[in-house]
């Protein structure tokens, strides 16, 4: 992870510098064409028209089929000069990712994930500071703290979406560098507060999860999160369009899609960050209640700011400025001490 780090820095750099002889190369082929010629163009005609040999009409008539003419001429060299530039670029990029060692390590299953020392250092500063940690399948734990204190962190060094500087993270005695991602990522998902959507329709957004999945499992599992009685109502029902990012729908249809999706991949750890922090109360409820009857038994770890949300969770870890403050049971915990800690 650091050696692809350290590359993509190297990278950069040569972007930058490439970027700048591009504008360069191109605002003055830009002058070039659309000034001096655009210009002297003009200024023929003007000649002709002068001597009665053209006509103005049929001049800006020339002049609007040139100009068309030129920006197909001038789009197709700036493709080609793309082409040319980038693939040294695009050379170094594979010969980069071939060099890099192959994660042969597959998952079959889950059975405990553990954190030792781990530090995370962002723009110079440590946002997670020796952290250790263990959880074992099963457990529901909830984290909370702080805004700032590292908790969205944690989660995302957990699934290797941040590099760490230090220390290790192992999922089941492996070290997450040996794990091979696919895998992980079929045993882990990662639920954000505003869930990633396809453009496309509700069917195409459900198969992302495994494209062999029926209709009647796509079926089962939206009734399985009470959307079904919404998309049923609906023209083209599955089919349905739901636009950027899922725009045309609620965010809390949006979320029950997302939820969705997360049964037909059948994860064994959920790792939830803020899923309900824009809601009212009672989709707020609603959506705890659905992750409570569809992941009975699963591993889930939750970021949470409200206090109906953790009360059936085994655990809490309370972070302050990237340091495990607490690793307590709800039982130790009094409603005004865990609203104190999430100030």
């Amino acid at each position: 992870m650091k050696m692809v780090n350290q590359n993509w820095m190297q990278l950069s750099d040569v972007i930058l510098k490439k970027q700048k002889i591009t504008f360069m190369s191109k605002a003055f082929v830009s002058f070039k064409d659309y000034v001096i010629l655009e210009m002297g163009m003009y200024f023929i005609g003007g000649l002709l028209i002068f001597n009665e040999k053209f006509e103005i009409v049929s001049l800006i008539a020339f002049m609007s089929y040139f100009k068309i003419f030129l920006a197909c001429v001038s789009d197709i060299s700036d493709n080609i000069f793309d082409y040319r530039q980038n693939l040294p670029l695009l050379n170094n990029v594979l010969e980069m990712i071939s060099t890099l060692e192959r994660k042969q390590t597959k998952l079959e299953s889950f059975s405990e994930i553990t954190m030792e020392n781990v530090t995370v250092t962002l723009s110079d500063t440590d946002i997670l500071n020796n952290v250790n940690l263990t959880i074992k399948s099963g457990e529901q734990i909830s984290v909370i703290g702080q805004n700032g204190s590292g908790k969205s962190t944690l989660l995302k060094a957990m699934m290797g979406i941040y590099p760490i500087s230090s220390g290790k993270i192992s999922i089941n005695g492996i070290s997450l560098d040996e794990i091979d991602e696919q895998s992980l990522y079929r045993l882990i998902r990662y639920l954000p507060q505003n869930p990633h959507l396809l453009r496309g329709t509700i069917k195409d957004n459900l198969l992302i999860s495994n494209p062999d999945i029926s209709e009647n499992e796509l079926i089962a599992a939206c009734k399985k999160v009470n959307l079904w009685s919404y998309i049923s109502k609906l023209p083209n029902k599955l089919d349905t369009q739901i636009g950027d990012s899922g725009m045309k729908i609620s965010g809390g249809q949006r979320q029950r899609l997302a939820i969705a999706r997360l049964i037909l991949s059948k994860p064994e750890v959920l790792v939830l960050d803020e899923i309900t922090s824009s809601m009212d109360e009672e989709n707020s409820h609603s959506i705890q209640q659905l992750l409570t009857d569809n992941f009975n038994g699963k591993t889930i770890i939750q970021i949470s700011h409200k206090w109906n949300e953790i009360i059936n969770y085994s655990r809490v870890l309370v972070l302050h400025s990237g340091s495990i403050l607490n690793n307590i049971t709800l039982n130790e915990l009094s409603k005004e001490e865990y609203l104190n800690m999430c100030k």
